[in-house]
């Protein structure tokens, strides 16, 4: 996905500790704010199902809808964000890799499908079974 960088460290461009510590704080960074907007969005579609689940029977079926068509326009603002968000965690962890000789033997040992990263479980998985319910809810209220 990104391109291989080519400012590889030798022993005459050594990175400092410095250096070491300010891309280590990049790639926490990076996973901080990933998972500081997926708390957003996980709120604030809760607030949103709270919100449909109090409307009554008498309410209309186009404001029913238009509740459901906004949960699923915020759930596919929530996918496409937390992916850009991946992508800029990735290249992080890239640069960390580059940087931090013990880093790579750690990653290297958490390979595997029963190693999922926990972003993309947060970035995509739990959005999708969100926007699933939505497309439930909706086609529930258009079959009545």
């Amino acid at each position: 996905m990104f391109s291989e960088p080519t400012n590889r460290p030798t022993p005459h461009n050594a990175p400092t500790q410095a250096t070491i510590q300010r891309v280590w704080e990049h790639a926490l960074h990076e996973e901080k704010m990933h998972s500081d907007r997926s708390n957003f969005f996980l709120v604030a579609e809760a607030m949103l199902f709270v919100f449909y689940a109090t409307l009554d029977a008498s309410t209309q079926i186009w404001a029913l809808v238009s509740i459901c068509a906004l949960g699923i326009l915020l759930t596919l603002m929530w996918v496409l964000i937390a992916m850009r968000q991946e992508g800029d965690f990735d290249l992080a962890v890239e640069r960390l890799e580059l940087f931090a000789e013990e880093y790579p033997d750690y990653s290297d040992q958490r390979d595997g499908w029963l190693r999922a990263k926990g972003m993309t479980i947060l970035g995509r998985w739990v959005p999708s079974v969100v926007g699933i319910a939505w497309i439930i809810l909706i086609v529930e209220i258009l079959t009545r």
